[in-house]
């Protein structure tokens, strides 16, 4: 699991990529990804993350082998209640996660959050 506190360049980064219409996360928001094996499992930890904490559910990949799940929070303790209750169910400790490694670095500026169309309720850009 790779926590991401606080840094909009990078909720920002996983909205073009994301097909979650009306759940996309915005500056400001702390959120959470989280990579399994098997793909399914994917399914029991966004099932243990949503009904523990308030946290919202940004990107939903399910492959065969892995699945990948971004969950994003305007409070960051909603966001670490949800990796603790993760953890939990599959009987891990934070210490025990794979270091994620860095691959590319890139500063994103000049963004505008998305917002709420309140016509549609969908998430469009401002």
């Amino acid at each position: 699991m790779l926590r991401v506190p606080r840094q909009p360049a990078a909720a920002v980064r996983v909205v073009p990529r994301t097909v979650a219409q009306g759940f996309l996360p915005t500056p400001g928001e702390a959120s959470l990804f989280v990579e399994i094996a098997p793909g399914m499992d994917i399914m029991r930890v966004t099932d243990v993350a949503l009904k523990a904490t308030h946290v919202k559910p940004g990107m939903l990949i399910i492959e065969r082998l892995y699945g990948m799940l971004e969950l994003h929070s305007e409070s960051q303790a909603d966001v670490r209640a949800a990796g603790r209750a993760i953890l939990d169910m599959l009987a891990l400790k934070e210490e025990e996660r794979t270091k994620p490694e860095i691959v590319s670095s890139q500063v994103i500026r000049n963004i505008s959050p998305y917002t709420r169309s309140s016509s549609t309720g969908r998430a469009t850009a401002t």
